[in-house]
């Protein structure tokens, strides 16, 4: 017997490991019947055959919060789909501009920071770069609105000011290749605790300050930049042409992961009340006609079981992706203008 079950571990885990590279050929289908109707374009610098690959790789040490493989416990069709979305926005999951999470049998990619900018500056080919800029209490700092837009005038910094404790605004510029600001975005420090606090990562306690081990308090400058930047991608995504399918995708993958996440919420909110525990009256059992058959009972269908990422899984997705823009600021000189 214990010879059996070892093979048949053996004999499923190579299953899982070809499952992959069977999805792989999938998604590559899918997005060759694109191609051929022109309504894809990858980047030249983009490699979706590298990207499928590295996103292969990391799915084969990718468990779910029960430590459990999500090749096995996730369907094949969200394996494909996420896949699928990842190759259309153009991301890699090696330059961590996406990671994969399991939400009961479903698994969803998620966009990071990082992919959020890569994603904005292909449906907007006049763009060269978006940075952000922090503005602490005794800066000196002036913006006004023309036509409806924001523009900074003026932002002066000394080493001085720069205290994590005196945040009170952070802004992000979207730069075209002649070095014009073409998107400004403008957000209060009360604004973006009020973006922490739709996360999932709650990084607040009960009264209301920001947890001393968060990565928001940490990083609270750093993690201001990410949020007004995710902001300003968004908006150039959202308001790019209709066709294309880069924005079409995010779209899709947004709604996706917002109903799997109100999904989560939902089932865990219902199990907070309180318990009643009502008995059911007896029933006369009637017994069936001869001629009639009784039909069995219908399985009930199992309930999805609520998938989170641990908030240790959490924090290294942070610190990756921080590491990663720092690597990147590095590479092309610098985060961009007011440093």
């Amino acid at each position: 017997m214990a010879k059996n079950d070892e093979k048949t571990a053996v004999a499923k885990k190579q299953q899982t490991v070809t499952l992959p590279r069977q999805l792989v050929d999938t998604v590559f289908d899918k997005i060759k019947a694109f191609k051929s109707r022109g309504k894809l374009l990858i980047p030249d610098n983009y490699s979706a055959e590298n990207a499928m690959n590295a996103a292969w790789l990391q799915l084969l040490e990718t468990y779910d919060k029960n430590k459990r493989p999500v090749l096995e416990v996730c369907t094949k069709a969200t394996i494909a789909n996420s896949l699928f979305n990842m190759v259309i926005q153009g991301l890699n999951p090696v330059k961590n501009q996406c990671y994969f999470i399991a939400y009961a049998s479903a698994l969803t990619m998620m966009p990071s920071y990082l992919g959020n900018i890569s994603m904005a500056l292909r449906v907007d080919s006049d763009l060269k770069k978006i940075v952000a800029l922090v503005v602490y209490t005794a800066d000196s700092f002036e913006y006004e609105y023309v036509l409806g837009e924001v523009v900074i005038k003026e932002h002066g910094q000394k080493l001085a000011n720069i205290d994590k404790n005196k945040i009170v605004a952070a802004y992000a510029l979207a730069i075209t290749h002649d070095d014009k600001v073409k998107y400004t975005d403008l957000m209060t420090f009360d604004d973006i605790k009020q973006s922490w606090k739709q996360s999932r990562n709650y990084p607040f306690d009960n009264k209301g300050n920001l947890k001393p081990d968060s990565t928001h308090d940490k990083f609270p400058a750093k993690m201001s930049e990410r949020t007004v930047i995710n902001r300003l991608c968004k908006r150039i995504i959202g308001s790019s042409d209709d066709t294309n399918l880069v924005k079409h995708a995010a779209e899709i993958v947004e709604q996706e992961n917002a109903q799997l996440i109100a999904q989560q919420e939902v089932e865990e909110m219902g199990n907070t009340g309180e318990v009643i525990d009502i008995q059911p009256k007896a029933q006369e059992k009637v017994q069936p006609k001869a001629e009639e058959k009784v039909q069995p009972k219908a399985e009930p269908e199992p309930e999805l079981e609520s998938e989170e990422m641990t908030e240790a899984e959490k924090e290294e997705i942070m610190r990756a992706e921080m590491e990663a823009e720092m690597n990147l600021n590095d590479q092309r000189g610098g985060p961009g203008p007011g440093f």
